[in-house]
């Protein structure tokens, strides 16, 4: 990675070491870019210390691949004890079930609108302003879209975008609906 690549929140692996009499104890170390300095050094928030530590833009870092984040940043946890305190059924499915309904319309209506003719995705690089559409539904809250979909719903989707969009950026695996945009070469 090249230091002008190097961003806040992006997971990396190390891949050769900073300090030479270090150097294997830092290969193969995992962590997020907490910041990038003028001074052309990068802070890493660690894994396995949770501490951060600076290394010169020069040190050798891959960002991490998806199989890998999932890895590092588990959905739920290994230990059955710790995953009961995650209710997702009987804590938000049976919470909000008509809401949640709604928001998957919105989901279908929106595929529909964007991605015509293709199986559901969320098309990261379509409609790409979740705050600020966040807030128009908002303010139209109670009302219905010109789509017929209630602007609540919309405006619950947004909020979930950019949830999910905040995980991801601490390491969350990219959503299994989600298509990132096609880089252009």
């Amino acid at each position: 990675m090249k230091f002008e690549d190097a961003k806040q929140g992006v997971r990396v692996r190390i891949s050769e070491g900073y300090i030479p009499f270090d150097r294997n104890k830092q290969i193969g170390r995992t962590g997020t870019i907490s910041s990038v300095s003028i001074q052309r050094y990068i802070s890493i928030l660690f894994d396995d210390t949770k501490k951060e530590e600076d290394f010169w833009f020069a040190q050798e870092m891959e960002p991490l691949t998806l199989n890998q984040q999932k890895k590092d940043f588990p959905l739920l946890p290994d230990d059955p004890k710790e995953r009961k305190r995650f209710p997702v059924a009987s804590g938000v499915l049976d919470y909000f079930t008509a809401a949640l309904i709604e928001v998957a319309r919105v989901s279908q209506v929106g595929n529909d609108q964007h991605n015509p003719g293709q199986p559901l995705h969320w098309a990261r690089g379509k409609s790409t302003d979740q705050a600020d559409t966040m807030i128009r539904h908002f303010l139209e809250r109670g009302t219905l879209d010109s789509d017929g979909v209630r602007h609540s719903a919309k405006m619950c989707w947004r909020a979930l975008a950019i949830l999910q969009l905040e995980l991801e950026a601490e390491g969350a695996p990219i959503a299994r609906g989600a298509r990132l945009p096609e880089e252009k070469k």
